[in-house]
Order: structure tokens, then C-alpha cells, then sequence
């Protein structure tokens, strides 16, 4: 979902995953499957909190490459 954001490599907010999920899964994230999510990415060193409720990718560009990944079997 972060990947499908336009502010994917910058930043991005909780919020803005529930809304991508919503609009490209039959059934979305709620905001605290979101903040669970998120957790889980900050504990495993991909994504950093910047500021407070602003989250952004570790890495440059894990944006453009999770993008290009083949995850058609995952979306319904």
C-alpha cells in the first residue's frame, strides 16, 4: 500500500495507508491494523518514524522497488 502512494518516497502518514488500502482492497486496513503494520516495519529497520505521525522508507527508493514487484496474487 505505502508503495502506491504518491508521497511514497518522502513521507507518508497511518492515514494515508488506510485510504490507499480502502480504495484498492475489497476490505481495507483499519487505522490501528495500519499502526500494527507500521510497528512491525519499524522494528525490522524498513521504515523510520521522522516525525511525529510522519513515517518515511529507510532505504532510497524502496518505493519505485516494491512497485515494480509482481504482487498480483496478493490483491484481490
Amino acid at each position: 500500500m505505502i508503495a502506491t502512494l504518491d508521497s511514497a518516497d518522502s513521507e507518508f502518514t497511518t492515514q494515508e495507508i488506510v485510504s490507499a488500502s480502502r480504495r484498492i482492497l475489497k476490505k481495507g486496513f483499519s487505522p490501528s491494523h495500519a499502526t500494527q503494520i507500521l510497528s512491525a516495519l519499524l522494528d525490522k529497520g524498513l521504515v523510520y518514524r521522522n516525525r511525529h505521525g510522519k513515517y518515511s522508507f529507510a532505504v532510497p527508493l524502496m518505493a519505485a522497488f516494491v512497485a515494480r514487484q509482481d504482487v498480483s496474487g496478493l490483491v484481490d
